[in-house]
């Protein structure tokens, strides 16, 4: 799911299936994308994407899942486009997306979402799934608008929203780098526990604040620096003092949030097995906050794949799944302070071993 983002004006279905790839950050295959209208204290739609289901017992639980995850962002309606790989011979009944979208049209009509259009794409052709009346939807494939195509598109890139070719293009950018990885992982073992806690994370605090917040990301950390984000992040009280900051700092600040995401994505890239769950964890907030939700979760499941019992990972990866918005979260924060953080009962020293905290 993603959160704000550039929006040109969608007054066709050309103009709606040139906007998906650009909201959802890379070219859908056999997914539904859900843009969600009407949430309170946005402008512009709440961007959700599903896998296709096929028909069979797990369309209608899948339909009542998807209802109940659109209904929790407190939208008024909902455009529905289904991509799916078929030759434009084929008429609405067979598409593969027709189970999932016929069963899912009541579910969220059942929940008190409307749903304002509803339509199958293969990238070339679209099929109109809403309007049951041949006269206005026929049955078969509609060829989409080049022109449409064309204007739409270039509105994204100039705005500097381009989507990647698939969702592995996404993944590769945290793809772990074994040779950086190895080094700093020799470099935390080095590092001793602090004679001082509460200096010591007053002081991480700080120094992690700088990097995380800077206005232009490095182009890499060093082994050192790495190790030291890696090792401050390790440490709970640490971790949430810096997460608030982030909380309070990043929204409204479109370069600031993309050179923190970079330091996030280069710390990810060379975290040693086992020490990447805090910053994975952080990397997802800070996606998700920007409205990149598939980096989002990608990163959620890198801090799983750390380590199975990160709870903030579970707590992001259920917020994340049930629609809340970014909004909402941050909110949430607004009367926690640092001291709050850095001095919560009983919280010890862990070092740079897992946490799952």
């Amino acid at each position: 799911m993603t959160i704000e983002a550039f929006l040109p004006a969608i007054d066709s279905p050309s103009a709606l299936v040139a906007s998906c790839p650009h909201l959802l950050g890379y070219m859908p295959d056999e997914s539904l994308i859900a843009m969600i209208l009407g949430v309170p204290g946005r402008m512009s739609p709440v961007i959700m994407r599903a896998d296709l289901v096929p028909a069979g017992p797990a369309v209608d639980p899948c339909a009542a899942g998807l209802a109940a995850s659109v209904a929790r962002t407190r939208g008024h309606s909902v455009v529905l486009v289904a991509w799916t790989d078929i030759g434009d011979e084929v008429d609405r009944a067979d598409l593969p997306s027709t189970p999932l979208l016929t069963a899912l049209v009541p579910a969220l009509i059942d929940v008190g979402v409307q749903v304002v259009e509803c339509l199958t794409t293969n990238g070339r052709s679209w099929w109109g799934q809403l309007c049951p009346e041949q006269g206005c939807c026929p049955p078969g494939a509609q060829p989409l608008d080049p022109a449409e195509l064309t204007r739409v598109r270039a509105e994204y890139v100039f705005a500097g929203c381009s989507p990647l070719a698939s969702r592995s293009d996404v993944a590769k950018q945290i793809d772990v780098q074994p040779q950086r990885a190895g080094r700093v992982a020799e470099a935390l073992a080095l590092m001793e526990a602090p004679d001082d806690i509460d200096r010591w994370r007053r002081r991480q605090v700080r120094s992690l604040g700088r990097r995380l917040l800077t206005a232009v990301a490095p182009a890499q950390m060093t082994t050192r620096q790495a190790a030291q984000l890696h090792h401050g992040l390790a440490d709970v009280p640490v971790r949430d003092a810096i997460t608030v900051r982030l909380a309070r700092t990043l929204p409204g600040r479109q370069e600031r949030g993309r050179a923190t995401q970079d330091v996030l994505v280069d710390a990810v890239r060379c975290a040693p097995q086992g020490h990447a769950a805090p910053a994975a964890t952080m990397l997802a907030l800070v996606a998700w906050m920007r409205g990149e939700g598939v980096l989002a979760t990608l990163s959620v499941q890198r801090a799983h794949a750390h380590d199975p019992n990160y709870r903030l990972a579970h707590l992001v990866a259920q917020m994340m799944s049930g629609g809340l918005d970014p909004e909402l979260w941050r909110a949430g924060l607004s009367g926690l302070t640092q001291a709050q953080c850095l001095h919560p009962a009983r919280a010890s020293y862990r070092g740079v071993a897992p946490a799952h905290g």
